[in-house]
């Protein structure tokens, strides 16, 4: 019976073509857009797995033909089934690990790509809201200074009107 060992190497999925396709096409780097792959996602990571090698000949005879019989076949053969489907059912959690890390790391990058579009979003809003704030400071302002021209010149027209009705009381008066 073969003992299965597994070994996990990590290697990210590079479309060289498509990234300096995708490069050329955007404003993006060629890193980015390599990191990005063609359809414009982010590539996930791959784990790859080799699973243990199965015997190539199957069921093979050790000895002589002449030792064995139908039953020690069939055993050997139930032995070697039961061996490919322990491989089999190794090889389906193997896979399984591997697409759950895969979908956790989609999720995690998701996650990390909300977040930033959050703080971009935020920080645009907070410009956005301090450029109002300084429009209706000034607004305001020219609001208030309005306000002020306006009052000087209603005191100067009140002193202007004053001055001449009492010109013309005195004028009326001297006339009299």
């Amino acid at each position: 019976q073969n003992k299965r060992t597994a070994t996990t190497a990590t290697k990210t999925v590079a479309f060289s073509n498509n990234a300096s396709r995708a490069a050329s096409r955007s404003s993006l780097s060629p890193a980015k857009a390599m990191a990005l792959g063609s359809a414009g996602y982010m590539q996930v990571p791959l784990s790859l797995t080799q699973l243990p090698t199965m015997p190539s000949g199957g069921i093979a005879p050790v000895g002589s033909l002449l030792n064995y019989n139908p039953q020690s076949i069939e055993t050997q053969k139930l032995a070697y089934r039961n061996s490919l489907a322990d491989q089999v059912r190794q090889g389906e959690e193997l896979l399984k690990e591997q697409q759950k890390q895969q979908q956790d790391y989609l999720r995690q990058a998701a996650d990390a790509q909300k977040q930033q579009l959050i703080a971009q979003v935020d920080l645009i809003a907070r410009q956005q809201e301090a450029a109002l704030s300084e429009k209706y400071s000034q607004q305001q302002l020219a609001l208030q200074q309005e306000y002020i021209n306006h009052q000087l010149h209603l005191e100067q027209q009140a002193r202007t009107l004053s001055s001449e009705c009492l010109k013309a009381r005195e004028l009326q008066q001297q006339q009299q």
